[in-house]
């Protein structure tokens, strides 16, 4: 599986930096505290790497060093690093690989979402009528991930450790003008994944499912969040 080299690093070289930062520089100031206990009931910290073949990806590399080797070569001194991902997941999977969470894990590093992308690629084959009609069908797309990753999402900030989500590579498909389409349409998918982990927004299923019906913003503020759950009972699932 090819991906686009950046200054003779690939993208899978350039996560695996991403994972290894996150553990000495965090990516959000409310990671700080979190961090600072996480060290005091795990002296020995353990990278859990979560999601689909972005980490799980020996099957890829030949003979070559897959991601958890190399993010384990570019740790401090006494870290560990285990790989919990699965090639072909998608975001709901990673619900299963949390159920297998070591019990000393310490950050977690989630990059999911590619495989949900590709169950929709023949969106990019499909005719319409208006632009309208092709905003309508992503935006359907849109908030079914939404929902998926949200929910997800909500799985992995309750284990309480510090966590790193990555957004979705670029497909590289052969025929070029495949691949632009594509790298458009995965915009919309990237922005869930980026409001969800940058974001101060309520991020429970109850409010994606509150957004999904009502067709509302996909910012909340607490107290829409708030009538949301007062609305309905919180689900896992629609």
């Amino acid at each position: 599986m090819p991906f686009r080299s950046v200054g003779g690093l690939t993208r899978r070289d350039l996560l695996t930096v991403l994972a290894a930062a996150v553990t000495t520089h965090h990516l959000t100031s409310s990671a700080d505290a979190a961090l600072a206990e996480a060290s005091t009931e795990h002296p020995m910290p353990h990278v859990v790497l979560l999601g689909d073949s972005i980490f799980d990806n020996a099957a890829y590399v030949a003979h070559g060093p897959d991601v958890v080797r190399q993010l384990r070569e570019r740790l401090p001194e006494g870290w560990r690093a285990t790989v919990n991902a699965v090639d072909g997941a998608v975001t709901s999977g990673v619900e299963r690989q949390l159920e297998r969470l070591p019990q000393d894990a310490s950050h977690l590093v989630v990059s999911v979402g590619g495989n949900d992308a590709l169950r929709h690629a023949g969106i990019l084959e499909q005719g319409a009528c208006s632009v309208a009609e092709v905003l309508d069908r992503i935006s359907d797309i849109r908030e079914e991930f939404e929902h998926d990753y949200c929910t997800m999402l909500e799985g992995a900030l309750g284990q309480n450790l510090p966590t790193a989500v990555c957004t979705i590579y670029e497909a590289r498909f052969p025929d070029p003008q495949r691949r632009r389409l594509a790298a458009t349409a995965l915009t919309v998918l990237n922005d869930v994944i980026t409001r969800a982990a940058f974001s101060p927004v309520c991020r429970s299923s109850t409010c994606a499912w509150y957004r999904m019906r009502t067709r509302t913003s996909p910012i909340l503020s607490n107290r829409q969040c708030k009538a949301a759950r007062r609305s309905r009972q919180p689900s896992r699932h629609l």
